[in-house]
């Protein structure tokens, strides 16, 4: 029952592209604003608008990843000729530098959107998790994704 339960409500996520690309990636998402919910006692409003926030920020963050991603694939081919161009391979750089910035000038004015829904104390809980402003980068496996100290 709970199997079926649960497959209806994936089916119905899936099919409306407006609440989500996955069903997968919607769970992903109600599970972290639950547990917002619980650990900061948000309201229903500042939980509607942080998930808000948090789907305009992650379309903003795709369309310039999938820049990145086509800029990486220009270096590779330009790396592979025989003599590639370091004067183009600069220039890759420059770009990958500058939406590195736009990315980065993007998710602070995210966390200062996120600080206006708050208040003061839920911010500062916040600012004590280990997440904010750190990534965890090539650390893959259950050992190094575990919750730990708060951490989402």
């Amino acid at each position: 029952m709970k199997n079926l339960f649960l497959a209806i409500i994936g089916a119905t996520l899936m099919l409306n592209p407006a609440v989500s690309h996955s069903g997968e990636q919607n769970i992903r998402g109600e599970r972290i604003k639950q547990k917002l919910v619980e650990r900061l006692q948000l309201t229903d409003e500042q939980a509607t608008r942080l998930v808000e926030l948090r789907r305009q920020i992650r379309e903003k963050k795709r369309v310039e990843y999938r820049k990145i991603k086509a800029i990486r694939k220009q270096i590779k081919a330009e790396l592979a000729k025989e003599n590639p161009d370091k004067a183009q391979l600069d220039s890759f750089a420059g770009e990958l530098g500058e939406i590195h910035e736009f990315v980065t000038r993007n998710y602070l004015q995210h966390l200062i959107e996120v600080k206006a829904v708050l208040t003061t104390e839920q911010f500062e809980k916040i600012l004590k998790w280990k997440w904010v402003g750190k990534r965890r980068r090539y650390k893959h496996g259950r050992k190094h994704n575990r919750e730990k100290d708060g951490a989402l």
